[in-house]
């Protein structure tokens, strides 16, 4: 099922294993959001409160890696590690 995170973006697809938590966002058409991947890490890492574990899964069907757009914050100069995607 779907989740709506903070600024009403939804994650594709949430799965809730015990303390697990996989966030999946598939990207086939649409292009990266600005700092959606990164947001996307703030809302499950504040929901998590280090409680449990989770990992972004981010599909395409050419498996290429986020934009630097998706995955960081260009004013904070905050950016997601490749291990938390």
């Amino acid at each position: 099922m779907d989740e709506t995170v903070d600024h009403d973006r939804r994650m594709d697809l949430v799965i809730y294993l015990g303390n697990m938590v996989v966030p999946i966002e598939v990207k086939i058409w649409d292009r990266d959001q600005i700092r959606q991947l990164y947001d996307y890490y703030q809302y499950f890492a504040q929901i998590r409160n280090q409680n449990g574990t989770f990992e972004i899964c981010d599909l395409t069907p050419s498996g290429r890696k986020p934009s630097e757009i998706s995955i960081s914050d260009s004013e904070k100069k905050q950016w997601l590690a490749s291990g938390e995607y």
